[in-house]
């Protein structure tokens, strides 16, 4: 059994490391866990412990859907947490993608539930995870701070590829491995 997720990789360029360093050197806080920037991924949907035999019918009928869709852009935009403002959970950066890419990923969710997989109740969010922020009593600062990247354009990517991963966890952190890759078409 594998721990997985279908996603897209976000390849940082400069822009993204800068953000990283000006986020790290200004919010100093030891509760905030950081995601390591060439970590970086747009996760579709995480499916969690999962057989070989669900794995093996899962990418069968992603390798027939995925490439019924053209390449597309993402765009990275803004910074908000999830949580209360008393208690953030997360840091994350937004995502905004074109809306047909909502019939891709409602494709993708059927296929995971005709696999034995419940189907998502959360309305999709499609986000960055930057930091995972455990117990942090002292939020002022961290809003405030965040408040002046509400906005801000990051990073815009074309997106030809989504990935299942494997997720193995270690002490370090979890690693990310592609276990297939499935290519968009490449024309719009």
């Amino acid at each position: 059994m594998r721990r997985t997720f279908i996603g897209i990789k976000i390849e940082p360029d400069p822009k993204i490391h800068q953000l990283y360093h000006e986020l790290k050197s200004n919010l100093k806080y030891p509760q905030l866990r950081w995601i390591d920037a060439d970590n970086l991924h747009l996760t579709i949907r995480f499916l969690g412990n999962t057989e070989e035999n669900q794995i093996e019918t899962i990418i069968k009928r992603l390798d027939i859907l995925i490439p019924q869709y053209t390449k597309f852009n993402l765009e990275i935009i803004g910074l908000g947490i999830f949580g209360s403002r008393n208690f953030p959970r997360i840091l994350w950066a937004g995502i905004e993608m074109p809306s047909n890419i909502q019939s891709l990923i409602n494709g993708i969710e059927d296929i995971v539930c005709d696999n034995g997989f419940a189907r998502e109740t959360k309305i999709y969010s499609p986000h960055l995870t930057i930091c995972r922020i455990k117990n942090l009593k002292e939020t002022a600062g961290l809003l405030q701070y965040l408040d002046k990247y509400r906005e801000i354009f990051f990073k815009r990517q074309e997106v030809r590829e989504i990935n299942l991963y494997e997720s193995i966890l270690k002490s370090s952190g979890s690693v990310y491995q592609v276990i297939h890759t499935f290519l968009l078409s490449n024309y719009f």
